[in-house]
């Protein structure tokens, strides 16, 4: 009934209620394809009016609700590009997020959202950096100079992540194949401090990144090894072995971790795909 109503009044819209409408619709996972085409053909044109918060709220709901409209997508492009000043630390890593999420790899995109990010980079609070290095790195676009900006914002911050803020963060990091001392550990020892807080999935995703890093500390792959060992049962089958490829990788996880691990592993033997099972029982 909502869609009817949106869709009945929609030539009455201006950018502001396109903006909205979309934004509220992808948050309560309503937007389905006849609204969504409607809100992109009439966005298209207008966009060079839109405001910056308006065309990134548009762009986020179409990446929520993975519907990629190319001529939209192009027609945000463009404003990117041309209103990059403008445009806000929360602007800048919506658009990184949102293209990433819709499988974009456009490198003139990219390097435009990098150089942004990199010039506000005193202005990104956790949540925007995560995004933004999440998106850029889910894209496969490496600047060197984004990274040393970002690196150097993640250390003064890593007391502030959410875990899983944290764990993407050092993800994005990992990918790269970009290692920082004092990022790894200012972000290891504010990680460790939080360790209850972590779902497995985030748990998996940070320890496999602090390896993938060849982040040497037995403290902390022992503090994790003890936080995972009393949950072992809620870690799906895929984090479960991304733990524990993990520990073995840097060789610090207690032995008892890793048997209790693969005892695990053994009584749901169903959830583990061949290889999966192969790194468990090693």
């Amino acid at each position: 009934q909502l869609q009817r109503c949106c869709l009945a009044s929609m030539e009455c819209f201006n950018q502001q209620d396109l903006a909205n409408v979309a934004w509220a619709l992808a948050s309560l996972g309503a937007l389905h394809d006849e609204l969504m085409t409607k809100i992109a053909n009439m966005a298209t044109p207008l966009l060079p009016s839109f405001k910056p918060q308006e065309v990134a709220n548009l762009v986020w709901a179409f990446a929520v609700s993975k519907r990629a409209e190319p001529q939209l997508m192009e027609a945000v492009t463009r404003c990117i590009t041309e209103n990059l000043e403008a445009l806000s630390s929360q602007c800048l890593s919506t658009f990184a997020w949102s293209f990433a999420k819709l499988g974009s790899k456009d490198p003139e995109l990219c390097a435009c959202l990098s150089d942004g990010a990199t010039r506000r980079m005193r202005y990104f609070n956790p949540r925007e950096l995560s995004k933004m290095l999440w998106g850029l790195a889910t894209m496969k676009h490496r600047s060197d100079q984004f990274l040393d900006a970002a690196a150097s914002a993640a250390a003064k911050l890593a007391d502030q992540f959410a875990p899983a803020e944290a764990s993407n963060t050092m993800w994005a990091f990992a990918n790269f194949r970009y290692s920082n001392p004092n990022l790894l550990e200012r972000m290891a020892r504010a990680t460790v401090a939080r360790r209850q807080s972590f779902p497995t999935s985030a748990l998996a995703t940070l320890l496999w990144s602090f390896s993938t890093l060849q982040h040497r500390t037995p403290s902390f792959y022992r503090s994790f090894a003890e936080n995972a060992q009393g949950r072992l049962a809620d870690f799906k089958a895929p984090d479960l072995v991304t733990a524990v490829w993990a520990f073995a990788t840097v060789g610090f996880a207690p032995q008892e971790f890793l048997a209790e691990a693969a005892a695990n592993a053994a009584q749901r033997p169903g959830e583990f795909a061949e290889q999966e099972a192969d790194v468990m029982m090693r």
